[in-house]
């Protein structure tokens, strides 16, 4: 047995309780699931211990009490059961045990009886003698106890008495044993999935390696096999019927009570972990619920988690749960897990925004499974549980968090399969006002996960069409609706219509009493970004520091993910007031606190950013570069989604490049950037500033016909550029470097239009920032302006 795999510390540990003199148990009870290799680790336990007789009884199928103490009377009293007579059971029973204690207490050899299936004993009537033997073995010095069941015997407390339960191989264990049984197989991708779908159970790693050594299927075809059909590949007739594991393991859930059968399939509708409320509530209404947990718990049907307080079922019974013990009304259990879950998610959102952040987190991850399921069962949606959907779809996640919900490739697109069904799920109920909070949710999505501001800006405005066309009702769906695009036309530089919107977000909002809640506290913050775009300084300002007094207030801490974003918010405000010193220490500042909280990639990026924004800015593109190395390498993780900030990365990268006149980088990074940026923008005005750097780098490296085309074709955007922000220098910069290319090749007629043009723009521009009183503002232009051969 020297070659026996897995295990080592649960060997060493009830090897060390047994024969220890500082950590003596008399007695150890394994217990565990059916074939989780219970009396495997027992017999390496006896060859271990060598100088202990070991006394071996098989409780398997016993049927009377006196039965338990038979194997002992043969092998310690040398008698025979039958020689007792017909006396009564109890005292035969009683006075049988005590010739046995003392022929054990006077014994010269220190013996080791091992109790094999105790299960059968526990679950029937003969319960009551198991422990009588159980509690009369543990006051034996000379004697231990090693026993093995499915079901937890119900001892009290005893000081010589220790139980263990036995849990699923675990991974390193699984891969030795793996490894042991199928040598040949190669340690690579494939070898891992199928230890993952073995999920540490030694019966089905066996049995898959024998399908492997068979070669009857390619690796390939047993790895299909296993996640499509691993009972039946498992369970085919040319194995014994002891190891073919449908049978093995429907054997053991059939030894319960038909109702507590009917009560875990109900459970077992929950696909991920769960804790005690979940389990009662998806059972129903009635009292005995809890009895019912806890019998499943017990025989270890359920597993249950210490660390976390939760509960959860082996994948294989889940298999075989869900093959052959079907819900009786499933519409009513399915509609059931959608109230609970959705109610769960939403709470579990809200708190995300509070100062419990941290444990919402938590929480989130241990139910992401759950809620995966949730959003999937949309597609068996009736009219109990239409509204349960609606709800979900128009909710205000926190997209800073990591745990949101569309914030993978996978996830999203489960999250567009999703609002996409609800939204047919409205036309189907014929509720308008229904389809437009699912647009509003959809374009929310759309916007801050894909970074498709165009989409999301085209759901925005279908669901307002809808809003106005129905009764005029300001509630907070409009309010989130108003506010959700105007941030979406914020992003795509349309600052002045954005805070229209967002104004009337605010008035809404101010007239339903808000106060300290999420949506108003995120309408204040974009009405302070879209202000300071505008060059609107003191507004800016205004709004900013309110909206940071409010979110300290309502969170109660700074160490949260939106505190985080709301520093770095502050530092683009000192940014653009030139004080650079104090941005760099809140940019700093706010990505500590994100890194710290664990916040969402696409909020530590942005944080990322400006920072290296900063360095390169104050002549450090060195140190810019190791920021945005970090970044770029985190942005492969989430490919097709989150393309705004991979435009804003590459953006960063060509400044970087740039300032060390690394012209062939800089010119590879804005490409790409304006790339990314055209895909949600629509290659607008939006990406016109990125068109100006690109040109810029072009004529360092004597490209002047491309910059002329590039700049031209920019320049028909101006209009509405200025439309939608007035401030904006882009415009004049675009002019300058068109005066400037056209002169590098000779072309002076049409560098005399081009810098007539920007003649009209900087006066434009000068007269606008003296209205305004922007001395800074000035000063931008004039340098921009002058900036020229």
């Amino acid at each position: 047995m020297d070659d026996f795999v897995g295990r080592g510390k649960e060997i060493q540990d009830i090897t060390n309780r047994l024969i220890s003199r500082s950590n003596t148990s008399t007695v150890v009870i394994v217990y565990g699931l059916r074939a989780i290799g219970k009396s495997s680790i027992v017999r390496q336990i006896c060859h271990r211990i060598q100088d202990f007789e070991v006394e071996w009884v098989d409780l398997k199928n016993v049927g009377e009490g006196i039965k338990i103490l038979e194997p002992l009377a043969s092998s310690i009293l040398k008698e025979s059961l039958s020689l007792l007579g017909n006396e009564d059971i109890h005292e035969v029973f009683d006075g049988l045990v005590k010739r046995i204690l003392n022929t054990l207490k006077n014994s010269q050899t220190k013996h080791l009886i091992v109790f094999e299936n105790m299960e059968d004993v526990v679950e029937s009537e003969l319960s009551v003698y198991m422990e009588n033997v159980i509690y009369s073995l543990a006051g034996l010095k000379n004697t231990r106890i090693l026993a093995t069941s499915t079901t937890k015997l119900p001892l009290a407390q005893h000081p010589d008495i220790f139980e263990m339960t036995l849990g699923p191989l675990s991974l390193k264990d699984s891969q030795d044993l793996l490894c042991k049984l199928c040598p040949s197989l190669e340690k690579n991708q494939k070898f891992y999935k199928i230890v993952d779908l073995c999920e540490g159970l030694p019966l089905v790693l066996q049995m898959t390696a024998a399908e492997i050594d068979a070669g009857d299927l390619t690796v390939e075809e047993i790895i299909y096999l296993l996640s499509q059909c691993r009972l039946k590949l498992l369970s085919q007739e040319f194995y014994p019927s002891t190891e073919r594991l449908a049978p093995v393991y429907l054997a053991f859930l059939h030894r319960m009570s038909k109702p507590l059968q009917e009560k875990l399939s109900i459970i077992n509708y929950i696909p991920g972990t769960f804790d005690e409320k979940e389990a009662l509530e998806m059972m129903g209404p009635e009292n005995s619920n809890h009895e019912y947990l806890r019998s499943a718990v017990n025989r270890h049907v359920i597993q249950k988690y210490d660390v976390h307080k939760r509960f959860n079922i082996h994948g294989i019974l889940r298999d075989c749960i869900s093959e052959y013990m079907l819900i009786k009304d499933l519409p009513l259990v399915r509609g059931r897990f959608c109230r609970i879950f959705s109610k769960i998610l939403q709470e579990l959102e809200n708190k995300s925004f509070t100062s419990d952040y941290q444990w919402a987190l938590c929480q989130l991850n241990l139910e992401q499974q759950n809620f995966n399921k949730l959003l999937t069962d949309v597609f068996h949606c009736t009219s109990d549980t239409y509204q349960v959907f609606v709800n979900i779809a128009s909710f205000q996640f926190n997209t800073t968090s990591p745990t949101f919900l569309f914030n993978s490739p996978d996830s999203y697109e489960m999250g567009m399969m999703f609002y996409k069904e609800c939204l047919r799920l409205t036309q189907q109920h014929k509720n308008n006002y229904d389809s437009s909070k699912v647009l509003s949710g959809l374009g929310s999505v759309i916007t801050n996960i894909k970074g498709d501001y165009i989409l999301g800006e085209r759901h925005y405005r279908n669901a307002l069409r809808i809003r106005q066309n129905g009764p005029a009702v300001k509630d907070c769906s409009l309010a989130f609706l108003y506010q959700s695009l105007g941030w979406n036309l914020g992003c795509q530089g349309k600052s002045q219509e954005a805070i229209v919107f967002l104004e009337k977000a605010l008035t809404i909002e101010i007239e339903l009493g808000m106060n300290l809640e999420n949506l108003i506290l995120s309408t204040l913050q974009s009405l302070a970004l879209f202000h300071l775009d505008l060059d609107h300084m003191d507004i800016g300002e205004k709004y900013q520091l309110e909206a940071l007094r409010r979110r300290r207030q309502a969170i109660g801490t700074d160490m949260h993910p939106i505190l985080g974003a709301m520093l770095n918010n502050v530092g683009e405000m000192y940014q653009k007031k030139g004080h650079i010193s104090q941005a760099e220490y809140y940019f700093r500042r706010g990505l500590e606190i994100k890194t710290q909280t664990n916040a969402a990639w696409k909020s530590i990026a942005l944080s990322e950013v400006n920072v290296a924004n900063i360095l390169t800015e104050t002549g450090r593109p060195n140190e810019a570069l190791e920021v945005l190395d970090r970044s770029m390498k985190r942005a492969g993780e989430f490919q097709n989604i989150y393309q705004d900030i991979r435009s804003l990365i590459n953006e960063c990268f060509g400044r970087a490049f740039m300032a060390k006149k690394m012209y062939k980088e800089a010119v590879r990074h804005f490409r790409e950037a304006v790339r990314r940026h055209g895909d949600s923008q629509s290659r607008d005005y939006g990406v016109l500033s990125l068109q100006c750097r690109l040109a810029e780098c072009l004529i360092c490296l004597e490209k002047h016909e491309e910059v002329i085309d590039l700049i031209t074709s920019a320049c028909r955007q101006k209009d509405a550029a200025i439309r939608h922000k007035p401030t904006t220098l882009t415009i004049l910069s675009c002019y300058r470097i068109l005066q400037n290319a056209q002169l590098a090749i000779g072309k002076f007629s049409d560098a005399h239009i081009s810098h007539e043009q920007g003649c009209r723009e900087y006066e434009r521009l000068k007269d606008l920032f003296e209205g305004l009183g922007n001395e800074e503002g000035l000063e931008k232009v004039r340098t921009e302006w002058t900036n020229q051969r």
